[in-house]
């Protein structure tokens, strides 16, 4: 199949991006911030009283200047730096806290600042704002506009860990804007170039299984492209358990044979991606050939054997002994026999082989013949007994006692034995 009729959808997630930027830079609620010197006038048990030149003094938590075992970093008196973001009434809005985070962003762009831009992120949702979200990587703060964010309308991103592509900077109010829409473009295209070689191409991959079903596996072939092995495609045997070859983690040989463009699920093969052992026996084998076989699984209706090269031939519990009256295959044969058999059928456009064992052993009446000859007294088995006569086995062949050839009195065989009777008859014919 070819691909060039595929579609990702990614016309839908091509926006303006120099639109959007500019909107987040809009909606960034730290454009208005900046850093201030400030010098602490108190502090309680509480809060802590600033002045940083307002009418009245800011005021922050105490607990934003106490180190990790609670010890206060500052007295009264002391100059520190804090973040201004604002005024409520005229009682200025400022945080120790967030200036630490500001430091750590300007020395994040100034680190970088050669290569900011383009910069993949990985990070945590620590909280929204009225554009979008703040996203903490590092101990730095990230913002993440909703325009650029891609998350679904019912996805909840607080507290969740996110990949994002840093896309724009302001140094002047260290505003870094990230995009998480631009990552997973990225990655839809990736995966889409990955798929296009991946069917299109037909070349044998190594995979890791990431998860087994009682139908299949899936296994990634890297690029972020998963497919699914179906049971019927690991083995030229045939359907087999996965879960009885293979465990999660495993790696496998795989080639695509086949995309659902609709679905956009991709079918992949392990069997297809190994020499096909049928083109082998195709110039090897004939019907007629003995073979030697080992007995791998059995059935009340048969026996399935392996020829030891990932193909599995069929013995019918018919095709078991010259005995008629055999009730299991087991009665013959147990797992793990190895055995000679004859090929009696072989199709190789439905990949079906047929064997035989009991054409390889002697016919029982052919030897019987032999040992025996009309007029011959021979002790045998009442196997069965019917309205005209009953069947006895004699060394492995029956034969058949007439009613009038039972007694010199005209009884019936029914009136004279029961099955499982030894009985000493003549061989008339």
């Amino acid at each position: 199949m070819h691909f060039e009729d595929f579609d990702d959808d990614l016309s839908g997630e091509m926006e303006d991006f120099e639109t959007l930027l500019n909107k987040s830079f809009e909606e960034s609620e730290v454009d208005s911030n900046k850093m201030v010197k400030g010098v602490i006038v108190s502090i309680t048990d509480e809060d802590v009283m600033i002045d940083v030149g307002s009418k009245i003094e800011g005021k922050i938590p105490v607990d934003e200047i106490k180190d990790a075992q609670g010890n206060l970093k500052f007295k009264a008196g002391d100059e520190i730096d804090v973040l201004l973001t604002g005024h409520r009434g005229e009682r200025p809005n400022i945080s120790y806290k967030k200036a630490i985070i500001n430091a750590k962003k300007t020395a994040f762009i100034e680190a970088n600042k050669e290569n900011l831009e383009d910069m993949e992120i990985h990070g945590r949702i620590v909280r929204k704002n009225k554009g979008g979200y703040i996203l903490e990587a590092d101990e730095i703060e990230f913002f993440l506009p909703r325009s650029l964010a891609a998350f679904r309308d019912d996805e909840r991103p607080d507290g969740k860990e996110y990949d994002a592509r840093i896309v724009k900077y302001d140094e002047a109010n260290g505003s870094i804007i990230i995009s998480r829409r631009a990552i997973l473009n990225e990655r839809r295209k990736a995966r889409r170039e990955m798929l296009k070689k991946i069917v299109d191409d037909k070349e044998v991959m190594q995979g890791e299984i990431k998860k087994i079903k009682s139908y299949g596996m899936f296994v990634d072939v890297g690029g972020g492209v998963e497919g699914l092995v179906h049971y019927s495609e690991i083995s030229y045997k045939g359907p087999v358990n996965p879960a009885s070859i293979y465990k999660e983690g495993d790696t496998v040989e795989v080639i695509a044979i086949d995309f659902d463009k609709k679905t956009k699920k991709l079918s992949l093969s392990i069997k297809a991606a190994q020499p096909d052992p049928w083109k082998d026996i195709a110039e090897q084998l004939e019907e007629g050939d003995t073979i030697a076989v080992t007995v791998s699984n059995i059935e009340p209706y048969g026996v399935f054997v392996d020829l030891g090269n990932e193909i599995e031939g069929f013995l019918h519990i018919s095709e078991l002994s010259w005995e008629k009256n055999l009730k299991h295959p087991t009665d013959v044969v147990k797992v793990g026999d190895e055995i000679d058999t004859e090929v009696i059928e072989l199709d190789l456009e439905n990949r079906k082989l047929r064997v035989s064992l009991k054409r390889l052993q002697p016919k029982p009446f052919e030897g019987f013949m032999k040992a025996n000859k009309e007029g011959d007294t021979v002790k045998g088995t009442v196997t069965t007994i019917t309205d005209f006569g009953a069947f006895v086995k004699i060394s492995g062949i029956e034969g058949l006692l007439h009613n009038e050839d039972a007694s010199w009195d005209n009884k019936k065989c029914g009136e004279l034995f029961k099955v499982g009777d030894e009985v000493e008859v003549v061989i008339t014919k």
